[in-house]
């Protein structure tokens, strides 16, 4: 089957082979990876110094550029040293991933 046509968990199991189990790849961690990927994604497409989740405001750990590597990364199921970084966005959000 096609990537295109793949689920989002299905998507986030891949990824998560490909982590060498960095991401631990069962359901409850796919919902807290969706929550870091939507902060990752508005990362991605702002040039502030901060953001707000959840009614807290945290300071960016990643840049913009370092947001649109993990996109990248992410939807070619491709674990690297960018991919990694957002580990710092759960850590700040206290979620497993």
């Amino acid at each position: 089957m096609e990537k295109s046509k793949w689920s989002d968990y299905a998507m986030y199991v891949a990824l998560s082979d490909n982590s060498n189990m960095d991401l631990k790849g069962n359901y409850q961690t796919f919902l807290n990876f969706k929550k870091v990927m939507e902060i990752i994604n508005n990362i991605a497409h702002s040039d502030k110094s901060s953001y707000l989740y959840d009614g807290n405001i945290y300071s960016r750990k990643v840049t913009s550029i370092d947001a649109k590597r993990i996109i990248d990364n992410v939807n070619e199921c491709k674990w690297t040293d960018s991919t990694r970084k957002m580990f710092m966005i759960a850590s700040q959000l206290g979620v497993i991933i």
